[in-house]
């Protein structure tokens, strides 16, 4: 048989190591050819090895060194045995065969041993087996003789046994026996009191009571309450209204003019595992109904009816859920807008789209604040696009919408003497306003070029300068964004009631600030026992923050504000004047730079809002545990100890009052 590639590669190698100069040029070229694997790549070293490399290359050392190992043991147990003398050759012999003789006893012992317990397991596991198998013939026929117990069929034969009667009887027997079977399991499968009401109406009747066999019904399982006719009177009764009037009161319940559907992606409201959209009724529930009545003469709906058949996704809004803090001039220009978007004339409502119709870019300051001679030579305007060209309007018909306003009144208030004062007051009311269809387009237009525009722009800028200020700032630089939280009544844990409904409660003023800087986001807020919230108050409220944002950030020497724009508290002459000189002295002149900035009216809210709600949510928790929140103090030394995540900082009235002569005696100018 010829020989094979390896077995000719063994044999050129091992002819190759047989003389000393043989095997040193062998190992020289193994060498050199590791060497030159190395340096090509293929061979790589440990650290060159992946994990999975190395992990695999591991495993075949290992297989190599037991290998190894075997053919050492191997080769060790082949090796010629030294001769011994035979008197030691005797010895060891005569042990070795005793000792054999007595593993070959024991090992039968154990053997016979192991046989009888295997022997005696099998006799166990049979017996076992044979009694496993009467328990299930016995509960097999115990089942089968139950269930045939209960058939009508074996009913039949033990309430005839006995008896001889022909087979029309034992028929007619069976046959009652198979209804009532059919009875009790349709009864059993009913779920709903309708289901379980609709089986008993085939009972049901005069003629159980005529014969006297309603308590025969009960066997069957139905009750009195099932039985009874006027429970199944009451039943016909729920569904008096047809599916017709049905759909007609949910189509005047949706109507626009009715409701007004919500616009939030979480206002919904699910009943049934139906999920529907929330809609806001526009009017009360009675009004609404004598609004149906006038519409449709020949219907005679009740409320309780009108209110039944109303769909469970329209609702009232609630309370304390609705928006009290739009801004006046969006909002009227939004009311004209629905206005023209409910007659057609409006392809969409969104003031930030209807912008772009009377300007040549929304994205130019220019055009929004009515500077581009393009948009102003146009008296039409300038895209079309918004406007639903296919609707003819009569610019003469009449029309009405709401409008806010600023109304002045005269008041009267009673004075000590007794005599009776008169005043003026300003006040703020939603009047509605009729006019033909022209006047309100021409309204809306000359409100959006002459104000809408740069309102709208300007608040759009201020949020993207603003947001790009606070992102960009450098390691000398703060913001500061302040605003004033509703003043906060104090409470009791428990009260009386003419503590309660009096006016024994005490209030508390809360200046919430967020400071801005290279490092992070810090949240402070003052409290005070003050009520007042003119510029001198503000600038107390302010002066602990500075102090401790300043001495935290040695660094700062540029604040810049932002708050919103009340003309009583941060933009006014005082305020104005304060801010040139009254920072530099809490700053101790370490400023070099500061500006205030204020938001668009109307749009003030921010940040600082959700402090003033988080120190409130926390108080209420407080009291609801038993504290008594009786006063400024103590609600400030309670919050101290019930959060860390806002600074707190007290200041009293009496540090208020001593601020009042800060301005000079002369008058300051206005700035205009």
């Amino acid at each position: 048989m010829p020989l094979s590639l390896k077995e000719r590669q063994q044999r050129w190698r091992n002819k190759k190591k047989s003389t000393s100069e043989g095997l040193a040029d062998y190992k020289q070229a193994e060498h050199d050819r590791y060497e030159r694997r190395k340096e090509t790549g293929s061979r790589k070293l440990v650290r060159d090895m992946t994990a999975r490399e190395h992990r695999m290359q591991q495993k075949k050392w290992r297989t190599w060194k037991i290998n190894s190992l075997k053919r050492h043991e191997s080769q060790h147990q082949l090796q010629p045995v030294p001769e011994v003398q035979s008197s030691t050759i005797t010895s060891n012999t005569d042990t070795k065969l005793r000792g054999r003789r007595k593993v070959r006893k024991d090992r039968a012992q154990a053997y016979r041993k192991i046989a009888k317990l295997q022997e005696e397991l099998r006799q166990k596991n049979k017996t076992i087996q044979r009694y496993r198998q009467r328990l299930y013939r016995k509960n097999v026929c115990s089942r089968s003789n139950e269930k045939n117990k209960n058939t009508p069929r074996s009913a039949t034969r033990r309430q005839l046994a006995g008896c001889h009667v022909n087979s029309e009887v034992r028929k007619r027997l069976l046959f009652h026996n198979v209804v009532v079977s059919k009875l009790k399991s349709g009864l059993n499968r009913a779920k709903t009191e309708h289901q379980k009401r609709a089986l008993a109406q085939t009972l049901g009747g005069q003629l159980l009571k005529k014969y006297r066999l309603m308590n025969m019904a009960k066997t069957v399982g139905f009750s009195r309450r099932l039985l009874n006719s006027k429970g199944l009177q009451r039943m016909r009764r729920k569904s008096a209204v047809s599916d017709e009037l049905m759909k007609q009161v949910r189509q005047f319940y949706l109507r626009e003019d009715n409701s007004s559907s919500t616009a939030g992606k979480k206002e919904t409201i699910t009943r049934g595992k139906v999920k529907k959209q929330i809609y806001i009724l526009r009017d009360t529930c009675k009004n609404l109904h004598k609004k149906y009545l006038c519409e449709n003469e020949l219907s005679a709906v009740s409320y309780t009816t009108f209110l039944r058949l109303k769909p469970f996704w329209v609702i009232s809004r609630p309370v304390d859920k609705r928006n009290t803090c739009l801004c006046k001039t969006c909002d009227n220009l939004q009311l004209k807008a629905n206005i023209l978007l409910k007659t057609k004339v409006l392809n969409t409502a969104r003031l930030e789209h209807l912008a772009s119709a009377f300007c040549c870019s929304t994205d130019s300051d220019k055009c929004m604040f009515g500077l581009c001679s393009l948009c102003n030579a146009s008296t039409n305007p300038v895209h079309i696009d918004m406007f639903d060209l296919s609707t003819d309007v009569d610019i003469s018909a009449p029309i009405s919408w709401d409008e806010w306003t600023t109304a002045t009144e005269n008041r009267k208030q009673k004075l000590s003497d007794g005599k009776m004062r008169e005043f003026e007051v300003k006040v703020i009311k939603k009047v509605e306003v009729c006019a033909t269809f022209g006047e309100l387009f021409d309204s809306f237009e000359n409100d959006m070029r002459g104000k809408g525009c740069r309102h709208l722009y300007t608040i759009q800028h201020q949020y993207k300068v603003l947001r790009s200020m606070k992102c960009g700032l450098n390691a000398n630089e703060i913001v500061l964004h302040i605003d004033f939280a509703e003043n906060y009544n104090c409470k009791l844990s428990s009260e009386v009631q003419s503590y309660h409904f009096g006016a024994s409660r005490n209030q508390m003023t809360i200046h919430n600030v967020v400071a801005y800087t290279s490092m992070g986001t810090f949240s402070f807020s003052t409290l005070s026992d003050s009520m007042r919230h003119d510029p001198y108050a503000i600038w107390c409220y302010l002066q602990p923050v500075l102090e401790h944002v300043l001495e935290a950030h040695a660094s700062v020497d540029t604040v810049r504000f932002i708050s919103d724009s009340p003309a009583t508290q941060y933009r006014c002459k005082t305020n104005f004047f304060l801010f040139c000189t009254r920072l530099y002295d809490i700053c101790c002149g370490r400023i070099k730079a500061a500006s205030w900035d204020y938001m668009e009216a109307g749009h003030g809210k921010g940040a600082p809002d959700g402090l003033g709600a988080v120190l409130k949510r926390t108080a209420d928790r407080l009291v609801g545990s038993g504290h008594d929140m009786s006063n400024a103090n103590i609600v400030f030394n309670s919050l101290n100890a019930a959060q860390s995540g806002i600074k707190l900082f007290f200041v009293t009235d009496e540090d208020v009052s001593r601020n009042d002569g800060i301005v000079p005696s002369t008058h300051l100018q206005p700035v205009k």
